[in-house]
């Protein structure tokens, strides 16, 4: 298995633990892909904000975080320990160090319908299945322009 290395910034990426062929992809998908950047880093916000409601409001302190890869800065344990110390969170992966090309399952754009159907039977939460930019945002801190490729939501079972 190839170490990670550790750097501040490497061109486009941040953070401090990447692999090569994640600073090769990071490189060439985001010319195929019109505001992927921005999405990645939209998608990061999305999720401490859900973690955060969740910990916060909804009183939930067991999180299972399924397809993570390598946890980043703000992982979901981060997000749920400031909020509640006795949260207990388990990341579960299929290789973290699995190239895209390698990987046995490729992403592909969904529309919002169909990404709705996931949430049949559940009850999904305010503001419902939006562009993950605008759910719940913190106060001052939209992202104006943000093109809208990424939906996101929160539901529960009831």
């Amino acid at each position: 298995m190839p170490a990670p290395v550790s750097c501040a910034d490497y061109g486009s990426i941040r953070g401090k633990d990447n692999f090569e062929a994640d600073r090769v992809a990071a490189e060439q998908v985001p010319a195929q892909i019109p505001g992927l950047r921005r999405a990645a880093v939209e998608n990061r916000r999305f999720l401490r904000r859900v973690v955060r409601f969740l910990a916060a409001e909804a009183g939930i302190d067991q999180f299972l975080n399924i397809g993570v890869g390598l946890p980043t800065q703000g992982a979901v344990h981060e997000i749920a320990l400031e909020v509640k110390p006795q949260a207990r969170v388990l990341y579960v992966d299929y290789d973290p160090v699995a190239a895209y090309e390698q990987a046995s399952e490729r992403v592909w754009p969904r529309p919002r319908t169909q990404i709705l159907g996931f949430f049949d039977g559940l009850d999904l939460l305010e503001p419902g299945l939006v562009p993950k930019h605008p759910w719940r945002p913190a106060v001052g801190k939209a992202a104006n322009g943000t093109p809208n490729i990424q939906w996101g939501g929160v539901a529960r079972k009831t």
